[in-house]
């Protein structure tokens, strides 16, 4: 399965990226192109739950437009306001979603040097990653082989995200991504009906050294207890990703983890 996402948008969305400190300057892009970052998840019908209603056609617009990035308030940051681009469609799916369920865990571990493509730093080789729930929030740490940067120019893109299947049909349902600029790091969450960016997004990013940890509610993948999940990262010039030849890397290589872990 092949996902596509625009960099850049017409208008060009506002970046508003605080990456580790609150409070960075806005940029935006005006360049566009299409990355093809995505998990290969195998049909598995009758393992997860199925959708409590049916969804429209998954949103596959990705935007490079730089949004603002909060710090996960369960590793002690503090909230920021919501970013200019705002919400790009109606509201995300909250029904029920955000009930306490136990805490859970799931982990996948990641071979060093397998990263696709070229020209890729360390720190787009992923060493493995963690889903953990607590209560009604989730947190995805994902572990790489080099510091993560707090910032970096505009003709590079760099992207981190999480991908979530629910119903065992082999497409992702859900995204929780963070995206670097000049300014630093910043979320967008998708979901079936369309795409939040920035404040709206409802997805914090926290980097630490040679680790980054998305926070989401349990709203964020439609109030799923147990689901396949996979990571990835990405890395390029704004040709590369013009051009579909980004240096990339998943975890797991192959397929999926499933939460809560085995």
């Amino acid at each position: 399965m092949i996902r596509q996402f625009l960099f850049g948008v017409v208008g060009c969305l506002a970046l508003t990226l605080s990456g580790c400190a609150i409070g960075a300057s806005d940029t935006s892009s005006t360049e566009s192109g299409e990355s093809h970052l995505a998990p290969t998840f195998r049909p598995e019908r009758g393992k997860h739950r199925q959708h409590a209603k049916q969804h429209s056609p998954k949103a596959t617009a990705h935007a490079s437009a730089k949004t603002t990035a909060h710090p996960d308030p369960a590793t002690g940051g503090k909230q920021g306001e919501p970013s200019a681009a705002g919400a790009t469609s109606p509201a995300a799916p909250t029904t029920s979603a955000t009930a306490p369920a136990p805490a859970g865990s799931a982990s996948t571990a990641d071979s060093r040097g397998d990263v696709s493509g070229l020209g890729a730093p360390a720190y787009v080789d992923l060493t493995g990653a963690t889903v953990t729930r607590a209560g009604d929030r989730f947190r995805v740490r994902i572990d790489v082989a080099a510091p993560m940067p707090s910032s970096q120019g505009d003709d590079r893109t760099m992207n981190v995200g999480c991908f979530v299947d629910t119903d065992g049909d082999g497409r992702v349902d859900y995204e929780m991504w963070a995206s670097l600029s000049e300014s630093g790091w910043g979320t967008s969450y998708r979901y079936p009906d369309g795409a939040r960016f920035g404040g709206s997004s409802g997805v914090t990013v926290t980097v630490s050294g040679a680790s980054l940890t998305l926070g989401f509610p349990a709203g964020h993948v439609g109030g799923a207890t147990s689901f396949r999940w996979a990571t990835g990262a990405e890395f390029g010039t704004l040709e590369q990703v013009a051009s579909g030849t980004t240096a990339q890397d998943l975890a797991p290589d192959d397929g999926a983890a499933d939460f809560p872990g085995r």
